[in-house]
């Protein structure tokens, strides 16, 4: 079955090639005096993706303040950026068919279209640009398609073995920016910052740290021994008071948890956790989207990483004051999930860190 899909998608993606990578990309250059709208394209709908990415944002305004910069996201990373004073428009995509109707109201109304996505591009992603027809259109590793007027080509060392801010770097010399600042940026409504604002005040004579044992996959979260043996080892030997972080279904399997000493905070939204985050003072989190978010703040962070190199390096906290821990050598192998670091490898860490 796997065998079948894969040869499915690359039928796919040669089809899409065959049917509409057709332009003359040679005739295509970047002017940025004629510019008065970019489009950036963000297709996996992935949260700490948008956080990393509104760096770009913010130095192309600092720039280019007159043009309009818009943004085609899912419904989950435009969280990130609704209140974002650098955003003018936000897409929303929802990799459906009615999409056709988003990419029909700005069809010929867009100057430059940015593709953030490194592989070979899909039938939609194709048929999109196609439709929309920006007057040019910038992507990565893109040379083999005709379709991109321009390719910003990085090398695998590059793409692999560097921080996300250095692909970004590369990005705004195509727009003639020599940036120095990729700190993050966040926008929190002021009615849901002053809810959890206060809520944080009330513990203002503790140490305040935020636990989040959640990620987008299993092997990256806590698990259940760890979140009791962080929570009882902070209270053992810390004054403090705890948030932690719950999204959804997983409040049944920690209620339990709920003390004066623990709060578990019910968030429906990225902004709900970035304002806790924001007023407390460290955070214990997986590899996940809430990294970001404590970069955003420069919080003391741990953050808890599997043993997957490229992970660690690209996706790294963009903090000067977080610490990565990631699974120790078991028996000559790597347990390379979060659920295999030592709660007292996080406890020691911390002792010394808060």
């Amino acid at each position: 079955m796997g065998k079948v899909k894969e040869t499915t998608r690359k039928f796919r993606r040669s089809f899409g090639k065959f049917l509409f990578d057709k332009r003359n990309k040679s005739l295509k250059t970047l002017d940025m005096n004629n510019v008065k709208s970019i489009l950036f394209v963000r297709y996996d709908d992935k949260i700490g993706d948008m956080v990393t990415a509104t760096s770009l944002f913010r130095e192309i305004k600092k720039k280019y303040p007159n043009v309009k910069i818009k943004v085609f996201c899912g419904v989950k990373s435009a969280e990130v950026i609704k209140n974002n004073p650098n955003v003018d428009k936000i897409y929303l995509i929802y990799k459906r068919f009615w999409d056709m109707f988003t990419y029909l109201e700005i069809r010929n109304k867009i100057d430059i279209a940015f593709d953030f996505d490194s592989v070979a591009p899909k039938f939609s992603h194709l048929l999109r640009w196609r439709i929309i027809k920006p007057k040019l259109i910038i992507g990565l590793n893109k040379e083999d398609y005709n379709i991109y007027d321009l390719s910003i080509n990085l090398s695998d060392d590059e793409i692999y073995n560097k921080h996300i801010t250095y692909r970004y770097k590369i990005f705004l010399y195509a727009f003639g920016i020599q940036a120095l600042n990729f700190d993050y940026d966040i926008f929190i409504p002021q009615e849901t910052d002053n809810k959890y604002r206060a809520i944080v005040a009330e513990f203002n004579d503790k140490k305040k740290i935020v636990i989040n044992p959640s990620a987008d996959n299993i092997g990256k979260c806590l698990s259940k021994n760890q979140i009791e043996g962080l929570i009882n080892g902070i209270l053992k030997s810390q004054d403090a008071h705890i948030f932690l972080l719950c999204f959804g279904k997983i409040y049944e399997d920690i209620k339990y948890l709920q003390s004066n000493k623990v709060n578990i905070v019910k968030v429906s939204s990225i902004l709900e956790s970035a304002s806790i985050i924001k007023h407390s003072d460290m955070v214990i989190t997986p590899d996940t989207s809430i990294v970001h978010v404590a970069s955003a703040f420069k919080k003391k962070t741990i953050a808890l990483y599997c043993q997957w190199a490229a992970n660690q390096i690209i996706w790294a906290p963009n903090n000067p004051n977080a610490i990565v821990l990631t699974p120790e050598l078991n028996n000559g192998d790597i347990a390379n999930i979060v659920p295999s670091i030592k709660v007292e490898k996080i406890l020691d860490v911390l002792k010394n860190f808060i």
